[in-house]
């Protein structure tokens, strides 16, 4: 198996063989891989996108994957999509349950569905994805269907 991780149309070559090594065919094709931009909105209803460091404030950092023609919000596979390098916040539901902290709900009221889905600041931080100089946050993810989405968004960090 082989990913792709970049937009583009590649040229593959697959060898087959048989359960003894025998004859082997190869075939030729082309193989086009899209990434959809998603809008998304770090921070929804603050126009500033303000971070905090530190303090009560932002100890989960909402960010909006708006839907659109493009990305169907309720599509998204939640366990897919991370914001850096950190994935959707989980918690334990019950004794054994893990379940993400996400809803489907119309932040920017144009009648689609949008995607909110909380991310762990402590984590962020651990990881190096929020810096007192970040100044923007990318989200990547897939939907169900396979297709890969991406979305940055600009960030003001308060320390």
């Amino acid at each position: 198996g082989h990913s792709f991780a970049a937009p583009g149309t590649y040229r593959v070559r697959v060898k087959l063989r048989d359960k003894d090594e025998g004859a082997a065919t190869a075939v030729e094709a082309q193989v086009v891989v899209k990434i959809d931009e998603a809008d998304i909105d770090v921070k929804p209803r603050d126009s500033n996108n303000r971070i905090h460091l530190k303090g009560h404030w932002d100890k989960l950092i909402p960010v909006a994957i708006l839907g659109d023609e493009r990305i169907d919000a309720a599509a998204v596979d939640i366990s897919t999509v991370k914001l850096g390098n950190v994935s959707v916040r989980q918690f334990r539901k019950g004794t054994s349950n893990l379940t993400y902290l996400a809803t489907l709900f119309d932040v920017d009221g144009d009648g689609d569905r949008d995607l909110i889905v909380m991310f762990d600041r402590k984590e962020m931080l651990r990881v190096g994805d929020l810096t007192p100089e970040t100044k923007g946050l990318t989200l990547t993810g897939m939907t169900v269907g396979g297709r890969k989405m991406v979305g940055t968004d600009a960030v003001h960090v308060v320390r």
